[in-house]
């Protein structure tokens, strides 16, 4: 277990077992929950702009990526973003970014806007919170990472070889 930030690594393969997974000092564990297709049924696509179409962009699929955040029995509680660990996308070699879509949400914590009425606020010792983010990625793409702000003052981690995690 890493006994400082500067221990911890920036990225790492799920493929490996010490890197399908990244634990802070102060006893919380990263790691991505699930990764799956989603159907193009109840899709919401939406701009920065705010302009929102129904569906997905011709030639592209929805990925959604539940990431687990879980503290240790004998840590202290952590404060939560009201965006949870902010997780984005991205694919290919040069890691693209992938947009958010944000009309499936399962009944589990969908993050897609700045807020969520259900969001905790933070997750306490020996508990695990588990947010869902739903991307717009096409469907060539061969590689995916997958990068977590778990807070303000906790080394962001990225998540390579994402795309091995998909079920055919």
């Amino acid at each position: 277990m890493p006994t400082t930030e500067e221990d911890i690594d920036y990225e790492g393969s799920v493929k490996t077992k010490d890197e399908s997974f990244v634990r802070y000092p102060d006893g919380l564990t990263v790691r991505i929950h699930k990764v799956e297709r989603l159907p193009d049924s109840a899709g919401v696509t939406c701009t920065d702009d705010g302009d929102c179409q129904p569906g997905v962009i011709a030639g592209h699929e929805l990925i959604r990526v539940g990431v687990s955040m879980e503290m240790a029995e004998e840590s202290a509680p952590l404060p939560l973003e009201v965006t949870g660990p902010s997780p984005e996308l991205f694919v290919g070699p040069n890691r693209e970014a992938t947009e958010t879509d944000c009309g499936f949400s399962g009944g589990e914590i969908e993050m897609c806007t700045e807020t969520s009425e259900n969001a905790p606020t933070r997750v306490a010792p020996g508990n695990k919170v588990i947010w869902y983010s739903t991307f717009i990625v096409p469907e060539e793409s061969k590689e995916m990472a997958l990068t977590v702000y778990p807070g303000e003052y906790l080394t962001d981690f990225t998540f390579t070889d994402v795309e091995t995690l998909l079920k055919p």
